[in-house]
């Protein structure tokens, strides 16, 4: 049945004019009437006045307008039932909207018409649009995962949905897993895995991650590391499952540890031998230094050839050295092994510089080299071991007498933040930031002019940051080459 329109009722039109919709009527696609909403939608002025001048197939998205055109004409004859199709309209300035349009026929001053209502929906179509990629999306990201994906039911476990990298590690087809448990397949190895893990999904975890044993489809068991997140949807409750094959990462740990005992036992092979042979070089060497200083002293009687006297000093210098050396190595091998032992008491730092120093002080004059201490109080005690930190203190002072030609080498002691520092500075040759790292590192020695005709181990600085770490301290070296070398002891309250 047409419907009719009086169009003479100012009432009915400012209604339609004031509506959130837009209204056509047309004949032959000639436009009869158009509300202000139309016409602001596809951007024609209000005050247009010949509107059947527009062409309104102007406004319709070239894709769309056999459809339109089609059932247009239908409508001229016939009285179908109200219809509604989906097109773009386009604004005058190109830009599209998605709008849904609604079509009957209706009597317009006595002729024949067509009604047409179009309803903006670019939002929600813009909406649809986005979901539509973000279930693209979703289906990439969960099918291509590297690691296998499922979702399945809470209440009874059936796998809802899977992907390829899941068929490939249980070694199921899709078909065969899709409406099955993990239990049906029996892919669990150990059935309290999957009980632990349903406990703590069910509890206030909403994830939870384990290592479990797997079972493939061919029975062979494999390590699985699964990630198990639990979700309500629509009053439906889901549990989202990621899961890896780690078996090789197990393996290449147990070979890494494998290897690592391996290290570590040559390593304390290696330190019981150095141990070992040190004890047995210092029996006969302090032989050797025991006859030299005899006759060295001449205790027996003058020498006859003054030349055999610059060889005994010879032979006594050098198992002197070779006797530090000894005990360098020996002092690593305890360091390495974890046998060294540590001692804390209160000691005056005067006493420990003033016998330092004395032990020294020989070859500091040998270079005119002048040793002194600087101590903030001089009655100051620190909680420290005594030997260690003598042996420290001798290194270090050993250090910056070969390395300095002349000049003053300071002794200082002072109280720093969380404890108390102790430090050596000399004026030698110095050092650059690589040669300090080498310096620090076990027979590294730093070459220069100065040091090539310097003995010894390349033990001394690394002996004495073993010694502060087994302390609780620190050991740090301010150097710049030319400058001098400036090394901290750094001890912590006790």
């Amino acid at each position: 049945m047409d419907i009719k329109i009086n169009t003479q009722e100012s009432d009915l039109e400012a209604l339609v004019n004031n509506i959130d919709q837009g209204i056509l009527v047309h004949v032959n696609f000639t436009p009869l009437f158009m509300n202000d909403y139309l016409l602001n939608f596809i951007g024609v002025p209000l005050d247009t006045e010949n509107i059947s001048d527009l062409n309104i197939f102007n406004y319709v998205h070239e894709d769309d307008r056999p459809l339109i055109t089609e059932n247009f004409s239908k409508r001229i004859n016939d009285n179908s039932p109200l219809e509604s199709y989906e097109i773009w309209l386009r604004h005058k300035d190109g830009e599209l909207k998605r709008v849904i349009i609604n079509m009957r026929n209706i009597k317009w001053q006595g002729e024949k018409a067509i009604l047409v209502l179009i309803t903006d929906t670019s939002a929600m179509y813009n909406l649809k649009m986005e979901k539509e990629r973000l279930d693209l999306l979703f289906h990439d990201l969960f099918e291509f995962s590297p690691n296998a994906l499922s979702i399945s039911r809470t209440n009874d476990g059936k796998f809802l949905k899977i992907n390829n990298a899941f068929t490939e590690i249980f070694g199921y087809s899709s078909d065969e897993l899709v409406g099955n448990t993990a239990l049906d397949l029996n892919l669990w190895v150990d059935i309290k895995d999957r009980q632990e893990l349903v406990s703590m999904l069910t509890s206030e975890n909403r994830s939870f991650t384990m290592v479990i044993k797997a079972r493939h489809k061919n029975g062979h068991y494999f390590h699985c590391r699964i990630t198990a997140v639990s979700t309500n949807i629509q009053d439906e409750n889901y549990i989202m499952m990621t899961g890896e094959n780690i078996d090789e990462q197990i393996n290449y740990e147990k070979e890494l540890m494998k290897q690592k005992e391996l290290a570590e036992q040559a390593n304390h092979s290696k330190s019981d031998f150095l141990a070992s042979m040190s004890h047995e070089l210092r029996t006969p060497l302090n032989a050797i230094l025991g006859f030299s200083e005899v006759i060295q002293n001449q205790i027996l009687g003058p020498i006859g050839i003054p030349k055999y006297l610059e060889y005994v000093n010879d032979i006594h210098y050098s198992g002197v050295n070779l006797l530090e050396i000894i005990n360098d190595i020996l002092d690593l091998s305890k360091v390495e092994s974890g046998r060294l032992n540590v001692n804390f008491k209160e000691t005056y730092i005067a006493d420990l510089f003033n016998e330092v120093s004395r032990l020294i002080v020989t070859e500091a004059e040998k270079k005119n080299i002048n040793i002194q201490v600087d101590i903030e109080e001089s009655d100051m005690q620190i909680r420290l071991d005594e030997k260690l930190t003598r042996q420290c203190l001798f290194n270090l002072l050993s250090n910056s007498i070969k390395f300095s030609d002349e000049g003053s080498i300071m002794l200082s002691a002072g109280i720093s933040e969380g404890g108390a520092t102790l430090s050596v500075k000399d004026v030698g040759i110095g050092m650059t930031k690589t040669e300090i790292d080498t310096a620090l590192s076990a027979f590294g020695q730093v070459e220069s002019v100065l040091t090539r005709n310097q003995s010894g181990t390349g033990l001394g600085l690394p002996l004495v940051s073993a010694f502060m770490s087994a302390q609780g301290g620190t050991l740090t070296i301010e150097s710049e080459p030319s400058t001098g070398t400036t090394v901290n002891l750094w001890f912590p309250n006790q």
